[in-house]
């Protein structure tokens, strides 16, 4: 998303991942599910700008943590080492993040 400063940004995507309530809307759907559901989270990742890496955890412990977060279903250990894998961490998978 693009826009100026106060143009709303972060206050969209706030509403969007559910940080936030809105304050009012007529109709405001993603994937056309409406987002009062919160069904529409299960396709939605956010990347802030921000480190959220926690100094104390593996990359495995955080895949751990999101994937809980975001209500993960199936073989949680093998989608991790996929993830793990896909991104070239298999060697750092079990050395904390600080």
């Amino acid at each position: 998303m693009l826009g100026h400063n106060g143009a709303g940004k972060t206050s969209t995507i706030s509403i969007l991942t559910g940080l936030i309530e809105p304050s009012s809307f007529d109709k405001l759907e993603v994937f056309g599910l409406s987002i009062i559901s919160q069904e529409h989270r299960q396709f939605l990742g956010v990347c802030p700008q921000h480190d959220i890496l926690f100094e104390l955890l593996t990359p495995t412990e955080h895949l751990e943590i999101f994937y809980k977060f975001k209500s993960g279903r199936g073989d949680m250990d093998r989608e991790i080492s996929e993830m793990i894998r896909d991104v070239g961490l298999d060697d750092k998978s079990n050395t904390l993040a600080g």
